[in-house]
């Protein structure tokens, strides 16, 4: 059995063989296009592959470590706010389940900035220790000489 279709061009009967196509014989339209249409959009499936985004506060703490780091001298108020931050953002983590990301740039966050916060401490007493000591003048120690 030979099946019919109708030119869309100019609407002329063409008869084809089954799984061909050919050009109308009228017009010379090519016929209809041989490409695999797309396949049909699905929705996603409950419960599979939740949308995520990622803690402003476990950015933030990174941010903050990173720059309590490279500021050393001045990076007490930046660490403890990485510290505080970073806290902050585990705890939302944890609470958020799959639906909040960013557990290790807070982790990242705190580890930095307790070594910012410990670095500057070290640097602080350094400065003070240079400071209060009397490093160009006479021994603070006399020596006492016996007769």
């Amino acid at each position: 059995m030979t099946p019919n279709a109708s030119c869309p061009r100019c609407q002329t009967v063409v008869a084809y063989a089954e799984g061909t196509r050919p050009a109308c014989p009228a017009c010379g339209y090519p016929g209809p296009d041989r490409r695999v249409p797309p396949a049909p959009w699905t929705p996603p499936v409950p419960g599979v592959a939740a949308p995520t985004r990622t803690s402003g506060k476990a950015v933030a703490a990174l941010v903050l470590g990173v720059l309590g780091i490279l500021t050393l001298p001045l990076g007490f108020p930046l660490a403890i706010a990485a510290l505080v931050l970073g806290i902050l953002a585990r705890r939302e983590v944890r609470a958020g389940g799959a639906a909040v990301e960013g557990n290790g740039m807070a982790v990242a966050g705190i580890v930095l900035g307790a070594i910012a916060l410990a670095l500057g401490a070290v640097v602080f007493a350094a400065v003070l220790f240079v400071l209060v000591s009397d490093l160009g003048g006479a021994p603070s120690v006399v020596p006492v000489v016996l007769a």
